[in-house]
């Protein structure tokens, strides 16, 4: 393994070490590899090392290369092994393997319960299955949903709860390229949900609670308690408590995507931003200190106050991620001993890694990295590029060049999940970073004088006003005609592509390799081609997709580069049920909107694509009326039409039956097994994802 001149490997061990331990985790989390095959490459790498090492100096040289690739092999199976260890679906505690239909659970609330639009949501811990009277250990994960009732159920973290309604797996909703809510939750290795109402639990009299996460818990409450006391306004008092502790339950959505298009979202989510801040004032306050014993108490006050926030903040991957560096730091400079930021990069990421494997599939885990990765590299060469005497403009290029720097190895990830590039992010990141930075400063002032009436109601009364501003300015921003380039589309392979010609151009301006021309070139011209024939391939496409979205109707005919959509008028209102459901499939396939398409027929429900035709069918349908006699290829059946199979089966022969969103979950169990029993092809939308037919 070889990355051309960015940096010496000898500095930075434990990079050589993580990526084909990352490798393995990637390979075992997308494709299961048999566990017993990776022990017998485990034994015979292992094997060959232990004998490597007891033959003569000489010929460990002449075959040091066979070694590293034997120690690759281990690492990677070493990756492979821990996925497959700590999936809990292969413990044989398991609920799942356990539980059958009329077996009560007992659980434990993990979280303070979240308020949701029709629900309140927690997650619980399965600790036994009741099976008449014989009391079963158990382990895994749920979501648990109330039902939203006049009140709020009173249960708190640690509350235990036992009930026999049987839990459901977690469907994603299957619609193409878009966010897949099943695999978000099996990463945190949440595989079912269960929705309850009042008088389908029971509380138990035991409570099982953690003395740590209760104090934290309460922490957290009292902080935001503070806030919303002093802040009154909640848009300001929202985006306060996402910016201190990452509490997003109350962050104005509006606002959030205003942050999101302009690139500076990475304020809301704590980062390494936030860990240098407090980090910064932890040493301002330690600084004081004298004397011997100061040598180790010092950093140990550092490394609580800062695991103390990482803790309050939710510990999500970006803030452990920062919160391991600084660990890794803080010891090596107590230790007296260099520590590079590649090293405690790597070692850090390798912890957290060996704790939860699946983090390095969290999108905020690749970001933090990448990002840090990035400034770490490039943060220099770029604010190199301009010499600048006056000591304000100085600064501001200073934290220009870490916004560009940061950009370099973040982009590629942002254009491949998200599908967008914010053109304004420099100017956004200018205004937003140092003043979001004095606003968490006042935050933490917030808490300190919150005992003092007068002096936290000032403080808040301040930082109002400092939000207020930073929303204005950000929104202000977020208006500017050209300040988004949305509608982007790569596949993995371009986002690798990417990713070498960054590597192989970096290397020759940067230590003018040659090499890394030529090969930088060599991608370039690869990445046209695989875009090229993408846009070739949607070029000649035609597809009748209907999505799954809950109690909507949508169906997309796409015919090459533009699509006709038919459904509801309210999904053509609502933006963030288009930027959901739709628009990623409309980005990943290359289309826009036409009025009309010229492959297209359409006689009221009755449309034909090409040689395929599709009739939906929905509460207005009448077999008088119907298209009865015309050959139709696929039928959409919608809001519970008064229609049984039976009758479709007879003025139809060789139909699909497609049901969608719209309909009751009886009415669509009751026509799936009514196809079954006539051996009529039927696809649930509600059940099995969206509905894609290819004709090209």
């Amino acid at each position: 393994m070889y990355l051309p001149g960015l940096f010496a490997w000898k500095e930075a061990p434990f990079l050589r070490f993580i990526i084909p331990f990352i490798a393995g985790i990637i390979a075992q989390s997308c494709s299961s590899l048999p566990v017993q095959s990776a022990w017998l490459i485990a034994g015979c790498c292992s094997a060959y090392m232990g004998l490597f090492s007891q033959i003569p100096l000489s010929l460990q040289f002449r075959y040091r290369s066979i070694n590293g690739i034997a120690l690759n092999g281990l690492l990677f199976i070493a990756g492979v092994l821990l996925v497959h260890y700590k999936d809990i679906r292969r413990s044989p505690q398991w609920f799942d393997l356990i539980y059958t239909s009329g077996d009560a659970l007992l659980v434990t609330i993990e979280e303070p319960l979240t308020e949701k639009a029709k629900s309140y949501r927690t997650v619980v811990s399965v600790e036994a299955i009741i099976k008449g009277t014989q009391v079963q250990p158990a382990t895994g994960k749920l979501l648990l949903h109330f039902q939203k009732d006049s009140a709020p159920p009173q249960l708190h973290y640690g509350d235990q709860l036992l009930f026999a309604k049987t839990p459901e797996h977690i469907n994603n909703t299957a619609n193409p390229n878009a966010f897949n809510y099943a695999r978000y939750c099996a990463l945190k290795s949440i595989w079912h949900q269960v929705y309850l109402r009042q008088q389908e639990y029971t509380v138990a009299e035991k409570k099982q609670v953690n003395p740590v996460k209760k104090v934290l818990f309460y922490t957290r409450k009292k902080v935001l308690n503070i806030i919303r006391e002093n802040i009154p306004d909640k848009k300001q008092a929202g985006l306060a408590e996402a910016l201190l502790i990452g509490y997003k339950d109350e962050l104005d959505k509006h606002l959030l995507q205003s942050y999101i298009n302009t690139g500076v979202v990475h304020i809301i989510a704590i980062s390494g931003l936030h860990l240098g801040l407090i980090y910064g004032l932890l040493i301002l306050v330690c600084t004081p200190l004298r004397g011997q014993w100061t040598r180790w108490a010092t950093p140990l006050i550092i490394l609580a106050g800062l695991w103390l926030f990482t803790l309050l903040a939710g510990a999500t991957p970006s803030v452990l991620r920062s919160a391991v560096m600084f660990t890794c730091l803080i010891i090596g400079n107590s230790l007296t001993r260099p520590v590079t930021v590649y090293n405690s990069l790597a070692a850090s990421a390798f912890l957290l890694l060996c704790y939860d494997p699946w983090l390095c599939l969290d999108i905020g885990f690749q970001l933090s990295y990448a990002a840090v990765l990035s400034i770490a590299l490039f943060m220099k060469p770029v604010y190199q590029c301009l010499f600048i005497q006056n000591k304000y403009l100085h600064y501001c290029w200073k934290l220009a060049a870490v916004t560009l720097a940061a950009q370099i190895l973040t982009l590629p990830i942002s254009i491949y999940h998200f599908h967008q590039v914010p053109n304004l992010f420099l100017i956004a990141n200018l205004i937003a970073v140092p003043l979001s930075g004095i606003i968490l400063i006042g935050e933490l002032v917030l808490c300190a004088l919150s005992f003092i009436p007068v002096a936290a109601k000032t403080t808040g009364w301040l930082l109002d006003k400092l939000i207020r501003l930073l929303n204005e300015i950000i929104e202000l921003i977020n208006q500017v005609p050209f300040n988004t380039t949305g509608d982007i589309s790569i596949s993995l392979v371009q986002l690798i592509l990417l990713y070498t010609i960054i590597g192989c151009l970096a290397a020759w301006l940067l230590q003018k390799k040659k090499a890394g021309l030529l090969m930088g070139l060599g991608a370039v011209w690869l990445f046209c081609i695989v875009g090229l024939q993408s846009w070739w391939s949607s070029a000649r496409q035609q597809k009748i997709i209907v999505y799954n979205i809950p109690k909507h109707q949508a169906i997309d005919f796409i015919d090459g580069r533009h699509y006709l959509f038919t459904g509801d008028s309210l999904l053509l209102e609502d933006p963030s049920l288009q930027d959901r459901y739709l628009k990623p499939c409309r980005i990943a396939h290359h289309t826009r909107p036409a009025d009309s398409i010229h492959h297209l027929f359409r006689a009221d429900s009755l449309f034909r694509l090409g040689n395929t035709s599709l009739l939906i069918i929905d509460e207005t349908f009448s077999p008088g009326k119907s298209a009865a006699g015309i050959p139709i290829d696929l039928i959409v059946l919608s809001r519970n039409a008064r229609v049984t199979i039976q009758e479709l089966a007879t003025l139809f022969k060789g139909s699909t039956i497609i049901i969608d969103g719209t309909n009751s979950r009886w009415k669509t169990s009751s026509w799936q097994q009514d196809c079954h029993k006539l051996g009529i092809a039927c696809h649930a939308v509600a059940n099995q994802g969206a509905f894609v037919f290819t004709l090209h």
